[in-house]
């Protein structure tokens, strides 16, 4: 009986010793790997703004300096480079100074699979409206067979088309970026349950 008290209090403490590092250790690993991730993402986002910012400025800069030379279909076309890029730069600041002011480090595990989930989402309904902007600028093109000033419509049109054909590009690799990113998440979870207000670590004896 001594001996099996013995034996039976050692399990016990074991047990005990066993959830304490259960509750601390994978905690302290879980958050920092989600910090990690959540981190990483900002700093995609960022890396983005800065690619679509650089795109827009350089087109606002270099469309006025060349279509100054120019007439015709041309000269329309690099007005409404500089004029759709007055627009991409904004958004482009926009979106550097959420990212800026984004504190990843306090997302809870919910609250991160929302957050990639969210970025995601945005870049597909991107992605479908870069390709109606695509659409729009090819009909722009068409029309100016049949209008009476179609240099403006043709010009108009190939910089929407361009225009588009770069955000397209850049919202498909960018969410290419993410949902790559995204896959690490299941891995960093996968020793929590997942409610909406934060973690719950479970374990079976």
């Amino acid at each position: 009986m001594a001996i099996s008290g013995i034996f039976s209090n050692d399990k016990r403490i074991l047990s005990l010793l066993f959830l304490i590092v259960l509750f601390f250790f994978p905690f302290e690993v879980f958050s920092q790997d989600l910090n990690d991730f959540n981190q990483k993402r900002v700093k995609i986002n960022k890396t983005g703004m800065i690619i679509l910012g650089s795109w827009a400025a350089g087109n606002i800069v270099m469309s006025p300096l060349i279509g100054r030379h120019t007439s015709g279909s041309d000269k329309y076309f690099h007005q409404m480079n500089a004029m759709w890029n007055s627009v991409n730069l904004v958004i482009a600041g926009i979106g550097y100074y959420g990212a800026m002011k984004e504190n990843a480090g306090i997302l809870t595990g919910w609250q991160s699979v929302e957050a990639q989930q969210s970025i995601e989402k945005i870049l597909l309904v991107n992605s479908a409206l870069d390709v109606a902007y695509i659409i729009g600028g090819l009909y722009l093109m068409e029309r100016a067979n049949r209008n009476d000033n179609p240099d403006r419509l043709n010009g108009f049109g190939r910089a929407i088309v361009l225009q588009g054909s770069f955000l397209l590009a850049f919202d498909v690799i960018m969410y290419a970026i993410h949902n790559s990113h995204g896959q690490d998440l299941p891995n960093i979870l996968k020793f929590a349950e997942l409610t909406p207000h934060g973690i719950s670590f479970t374990h079976t004896f």
